[in-house]
């Protein structure tokens, strides 16, 4: 089977809890022509969205959101 796809024009965020433990993120470099940026979230997935697992997940958006914007701007 032969997958085509159209590479993003910017960096991938790949948010993932610290219980993979996988931080081999070089098959995903193909997907982002920007790169591929790495953030590990304590916890695991039963209790992502409790606190304070969600608090620091939201903390971790808030930031890549703003660095994108000032990016930008």
């Amino acid at each position: 089977m032969i997958i085509y796809y159209n590479p993003i024009l910017d960096i991938l965020r790949f948010f993932y809890l610290n219980e993979w433990r996988s931080k081999n993120s070089s098959a995903l470099g193909k997907l982002a022509t920007g790169g591929v940026e790495v953030c590990e979230v304590e916890g695991y997935h039963h209790n992502l969205f409790e606190e304070p697992q969600v608090s620091v997940l939201g903390e971790q958006i808030k930031y890549c959101l703003e660095k994108t914007h000032k990016r930008k701007t």
